[in-house]
């Protein structure tokens, strides 16, 4: 499935911790590998005028030619060895120019590492990944800075396994397949292990009252049943799809939350999980849509430390989910049966 695994790099030692996560998947598919990294015309940011520098072409060609440079002798180091390189340098703004880029060379995969901006510098900067993340139409897999790397785990002698999240529509199966063939590529040749976890989401003014207590206690009980019955369902269409070859042991649990980013986050980082990465879809909404509603892949994006892959759903399959819902809040109507999360 990963036959051409494209990996932005920045110069930093930071960024070049993609490589041998990149390696280990082009390895195991036989695939090939782009390097990539984005000369900026922007060179610095004004914090009070909000303005920009904007660098010469005369700059903008040293830059790439030391770019190229760069990237050549990335190609040249031992983990790199026996896999098909290719190298590439544009210009222009660094995030939409790599999903472009991932778009028109039809890019299986972007594997890359997030600075971890936070407060101030995240508003005003952004973050690439984050913007990567929401608009790029293949998968995504980020490193967190300081975070682990799917690959430290073979140096302690663990077998790789993902935390999955679903919720029961199609948008959140979306990144079941890229998941699949992601785990088994970086946990060749041992067995990988998928982990489903479907959170019932419930809201937290539940229970207020004696009333609401029975409701709520009642509702969620419900919704937790539905929510088995569908686990169990995805498992055994698994166990004979597109998936069955990659020989994965898969597990599922339901849980309830009234704030599932927080609980994805605390349950993908628990000791007892012994989770290699973390994958969830998005979908992919953006401005005052999303200021209202939130996010929660994009909090638990900025809230984890594990590698996260991130998938937007087809466009086809997100405007057919979005017509089955109301007001376009991404979710079923409470008691619906479903349990859905809503993972935007």
């Amino acid at each position: 499935m990963f036959e051409r695994i494209l990996v932005p790099l920045d110069g930093s030692e930071r960024a070049e911790q993609a490589i041998p996560v990149a390696a280990r998947i082009a390895k195991a598919t036989g695939g090939s590998i782009v390097l990539l990294q984005v000369v900026e015309q922007v060179t610095a940011y004004d914090m009070y005028s909000v303005r920009s520098a904007i660098i010469s072409q005369q700059d903008i060609e040293a830059a790439s030619e030391k770019a190229t440079d760069y990237l050549t002798s990335i190609t040249q180091t031992d983990e790199l060895e026996g896999i098909g390189i290719q190298v590439e340098v544009l210009t222009g703004v660094a995030a939409p120019t790599i999903c472009e880029f991932a778009q028109s060379t039809e890019a299986d995969i972007i594997v890359m590492c997030s600075h971890g901006y936070t407060g101030f510098k995240r508003w005003f900067l952004g973050s690439v990944a984050d913007v990567v993340s929401r608009s790029a139409t293949v998968p995504v897999l980020i490193l967190r800075e300081g975070g682990l790397i799917p690959t430290d785990m073979f140096q302690n002698g663990n077998s790789l396994r993902a935390l999955v999240m679903v919720d029961g529509s199609p948008l959140s199966e979306a990144v079941i397949e890229p998941a699949a063939h992601l785990v088994a590529a970086l946990a060749a040749p041992a067995q990988g292990a998928l982990h489903f976890s479907r959170i019932v989401d419930f809201p937290a003014s539940y229970g207020e009252g004696k009333s609401q207590v029975n409701f709520s206690m009642e509702f969620v009980g419900q919704e937790e049943e539905a929510a088995k019955a569908y686990l169990t369902s995805l498992m055994e269409q698994l166990k004979k799809g597109s998936v069955a070859h990659l020989n994965l042991a898969i597990t599922a649990a339901v849980s309830a939350s009234s704030d599932v980013a927080h609980t994805i986050v605390e349950e993908s980082e628990s000791p007892e999980g012994g989770y290699a990465l973390l994958a969830l879809s998005t979908h992919g909404r953006s401005g005052w849509k999303r200021l209202v509603i939130g996010s929660i892949t994009q909090r638990v994006l900025h809230s984890t430390k594990l590698p996260l892959l991130i998938v937007r759903p087809r466009q086809g399959v997100a405007k057919k989910e979005e017509n089955q819902t109301p007001a376009g809040t991404g979710e079923k109507a409470p008691g619906d049966g479903q349990g859905r999360v809503g993972l935007l």
